[in-house]
């Protein structure tokens, strides 16, 4: 348990405000506890000095509220008791239009009320559970949650994804949805011998598909466009370098990639669409039983394996790959 549990939401609130700790509205008592203690763990020296410090200062001012409060609340029941001595009771009659008027109506349904409010505090305590169990069982939320919003808020994390959705395309695209029984991994010797495996319909994917010299050349291609070359231009050409500046020294200039995310990601979507849109100019069969036609013919046959790869995948390496490109421009104007 907490050292700073039993102090109200609104002193923690202030605290983290003085110490420049981003709070939201939202943010229940756990989770403000939960980033007080993680900025006690990161300053072990001073850290819950300064936050008690800080809670007592609160505490002084929200006393002298009080006592303040108090005060004025007692001289207006002086000025309240004076004034109704001085009132004059007068009689008026009563009339059917006083009697109307006397009707209050009843308040409008509240929404906020009676919907709104119920859900937000039944979500609040459904997320402090879960705060507390991951507690329990050694799992500290925020560390993980920074720790995945450090590693999404990088432009090379974006390139990794496009590079992992593009073989999952592939995946989905060459490997076929068959019966158990025609699948290749099912091996001849377990249909015989097993009734299940010779008679199943149960859809499996067949993975022996991918092993085709058709599949392998169409992987080899596109390992190289849209991995390797990419990679290798964006090594050699990389602007991702950064002055950087330790304890006030002087500083010194060091890149931040080995591999430039932005080169990466616009060599990629050069790459793809010369390849789409331009090799049918110079990759055409030759005629010839010589050497240079001969290798020709090869890389032409392979090219037009890795373009039925390239239309089923359409403008989606174009699309997020611009995407990438502007995300790793903004990205060049980081600070570290």
């Amino acid at each position: 348990m907490s050292d700073f549990s039993s102090y109200k939401k609104a002193d923690l609130v202030t605290v983290l405000k003085k110490l420049e700790i981003h709070t939201v509205s939202k943010d229940t008592k756990k989770v403000l506890v939960d980033k007080l203690d993680k900025y006690v763990s990161e300053h072990p020296e001073d850290g819950a000095l300064t936050i008690q410090s800080i809670l007592d200062e609160a505490e002084d001012v929200n006393g002298d509220d009080e006592d303040n409060e108090t005060t004025l609340n007692e001289d207006n029941d002086e000025i309240a008791d004076e004034e109704e001595e001085e009132e004059v009771v007068v009689v008026v009659p009563e009339t059917e239009d006083d009697d109307d008027k006397d009707y209050e109506a009843p308040p409008p349904l509240s929404l906020k009320e009676w919907v709104v409010d119920p859900v937000i505090e039944q979500w609040e305590n459904f997320v402090e559970k879960v705060y507390e169990y991951t507690d329990s069982v050694g799992i500290t939320y925020l560390e993980y949650s920074d720790d995945l919003r450090e590693r999404l808020s990088k432009a090379i994390t974006l390139n990794y994804l496009e590079l992992v959705l593009e073989f999952a395309f592939f995946i989905y695209a060459y490997v076929p949805i068959v019966p158990l029984k025609d699948n290749g991994f099912n091996h001849q010797v377990l249909k015989d011998n097993i009734y299940f495996f010779g008679e199943s319909e149960i859809l499996t994917p067949d993975f022996t598909a991918l092993l085709s010299t058709k599949v392998i050349a169409t992987f080899v291609i596109w390992a190289f466009d849209a991995v390797l070359l990419p990679l290798l231009v964006a090594y050699y050409v990389n602007f991702s370098r950064r002055v950087l500046v330790f304890d006030n020294n002087d500083g010194i200039v060091a890149r931040i990639y080995t591999y430039d995310p932005f080169v990466f990601a616009l060599s990629k979507v050069l790459i793809y669409y010369f390849i789409t849109k331009n090799s049918d100019g110079f990759l055409t069969f030759k005629t010839g039983d010589s050497l240079y036609a001969t290798v020709n013919n090869f890389f032409v046959l392979y090219d037009s394996y890795y373009a039925q790869f390239t239309a089923v995948l359409g403008s989606f390496p174009l699309v997020l790959g611009a995407s990438n490109i502007l995300v790793a421009l903004y990205s060049q104007f980081e600070e570290y």
